[in-house]
């Protein structure tokens, strides 16, 4: 049984500014048994191959935008058998919830509960988002790179689509805007929270890509070094 933990951190925006408080329950993954599992690490994007799509993008003159997914592991389906115990608050916010419930409660107010979801904390809930990512991307016909997992191609209107992937951060580009509206829409129709940003300057895993001038892309990060 993992303990469970509610953290908290800033969320800077490009500039290195507090932008807001980000806040979430997660489970003590550090309590499991790593050996009753396969392999369950998930893929991340290269820096490389960050950096060869952005001035891919430049060079083709396409349309990029970023996509952040809000509570991302929560859509996946956790096909393992997780077992956490809730804290007293959480477990009396439960009960408030649902009062029938209080039956689950021990001395000391606390709750075991099963996870049907792939929480946050929990080593397998990296792969099994991206499973269930990039199953949802299949509908449109994106595919996983041979050599890069995180970076997905489709084919729309005989235009080519990326994808670059990292965990619930993506970055989407194609030189047609309608292309980059269908995946938009098609985010937008299976995730209720997803932040979408456009613009020549965009804010990319701490870094800021500037498409300013036609044909090139700068990147920076000097929030890091002031």
């Amino acid at each position: 049984i993992m303990p469970s933990k509610d953290i908290y951190s800033e969320k800077l925006d490009a500039e290195g500014k507090l932008e807001r408080i980000k806040g979430r329950y997660v489970a003590g993954g550090h309590r499991q048994d790593r050996t009753v599992y396969d392999d369950v690490s998930s893929p991340t994007v290269s820096t490389e191959a960050i950096f060869v799509n952005v001035a891919l993008a430049a060079r083709e003159r396409r349309h990029v935008v970023t996509l952040d997914v809000g509570t991302a592991y929560l859509y996946a389906h956790n096909r393992f058998e997780n077992y956490m115990e809730l804290k007293a608050p959480f477990a009396a916010a439960i009960v408030k919830q649902n009062p029938k419930w209080k039956k689950y409660l021990d001395a000391k107010g606390k709750m075991v509960v099963r996870l049907k979801k792939a929480l946050y904390g929990c080593i397998e809930s990296a792969l099994l988002w991206y499973e269930y990512l990039t199953s949802l991307l299949g509908e449109l016909g994106f595919k996983a790179n041979a050599y890069e997992p995180c970076v997905l191609n489709a084919i729309m209107n005989e235009v080519q689509v990326t994808i670059t992937l990292h965990v619930d951060d993506l970055l989407l580009s194609s030189v047609s805007q309608k292309n980059v509206d269908t995946v938009i829409n098609f985010m937008q129709s299976k995730f209720e929270k997803i932040t979408v940003h456009t613009g020549k300057v965009l804010k990319y895993l701490g870094m800021l890509f500037d498409f300013t001038k036609d044909g090139e892309v700068t990147v920076s990060m000097d929030h890091y070094i002031e």
